[in-house]
């Protein structure tokens, strides 16, 4: 993707082509969000986790303004996964971007949208923004606004849990993949009691992972090097050749959450288990949460 004249060779896009959902069951998930969902319209999706370079790329220098009038910078870098956790051979632009709440994430999409001449695809009033003293940096996140939708417009958006799912799942009900576990691998052992498993291994990180990439006995400790997100696209894609949709950040989607306040979060993160990082789990998390553990990638529509 081309953001003020540089092309971003982490921000490309998948076309995921729709169609029906009824396929075989995932083995060993949850029952599926999509066995009420008939159909998936064609869409396109980030085949990486939004980066921590393409997050400052687009945001650096913009500015929003609240209801009451008044103006901020938001943060262009207010990732917590920093320099000093980088693990060696890994590039510190190209880890996911996190620390970002959920109306952090839809603001982004619509400056994308309008950055590459694509019609924003949500409304947005901001109540309140929060600015919090970290050390010697403010962090900044938007943390009440009124947010609506136009769903025909072609701009970038988050997925709905729907797509995030059907991306996830390779996007195509009669292939062997659509019934994998994971995104992208098979477990023929895997029990939705365990909390660990090497086929895991192939396609992402989680917290029986993190140091060497194999799982191992006992849950990475959280002072242990590479307990933190790592560098986008360094496991395997799945069919559809998106990265990391199982592991490493967890994923806001769109979608309302059980709880007023809260939305999907999907795909499970670094520090989860394996059961968090199969294709059927879900999580929901207040729009306001941010930390480490949560990003998202790009969505829009492909008509």
């Amino acid at each position: 993707m081309i953001v003020n004249g540089k092309a971003y060779s982490k921000a490309s896009e998948v076309l995921v082509k729709g169609g029906s959902t009824k396929g075989a069951a995932v083995e060993h998930g949850d029952s599926s969000l999509l066995d009420d969902v008939p159909n998936v319209d064609s869409f396109y999706i980030g085949r990486y986790e939004v980066t921590q370079e393409f997050y400052e790329a687009v945001l650096a220098g913009e500015t929003v303004s609240t209801k009451s009038g008044k103006i901020f910078e938001l943060d262009a870098k207010p990732s917590n996964s920093l320099e000093k956790s980088l693990v060696k051979g890994e590039t510190q632009k190209y880890r996911p971007v996190e620390n970002v709440t959920w109306y952090d994430a839809v603001n982004f999409c619509n400056v994308l949208s309008k950055k590459t001449g694509l019609e924003p695809v949500y409304k947005i009033e901001i109540n309140k923004i929060e600015e919090t003293k970290v050390g010697n940096y403010i962090e900044k996140h938007i943390m009440d606004a009124t947010v609506s939708i136009n769903k025909k417009a072609n701009g970038y958006r988050l997925p709905s849990e729907p797509e995030w799912e059907y991306a996830a799942r390779g996007g195509d009900a009669s292939a062997p993949d659509w019934s994998f576990a994971f995104s992208g691998s098979q477990s023929k052992t895997f029990k939705k009691s365990d909390m660990s498993s090497p086929d895991l291994d192939k396609v992402a990180w989680y917290v029986y992972n993190l140091t060497t990439g194999k799982t191992e006995k006992e849950k990475v400790a959280k002072d242990t090097p590479g307990y933190c997100t790592h560098e986008v696209g360094l496991k395997a894609a799945n069919k559809l050749g998106l990265y990391d949709m199982s592991g490493n950040v967890y994923e806001w989607c769109y979608d309302l959450g059980e709880d007023d306040g809260e939305r999907i979060v999907r795909g499970g993160n670094y520090c989860s288990s394996a059961r968090a990082a199969t294709v059927t789990a879900w999580d929901d998390a207040p729009m306001t949460q941010h930390h480490s553990g949560v990003g998202f990638r790009v969505a829009r529509n492909a008509k």
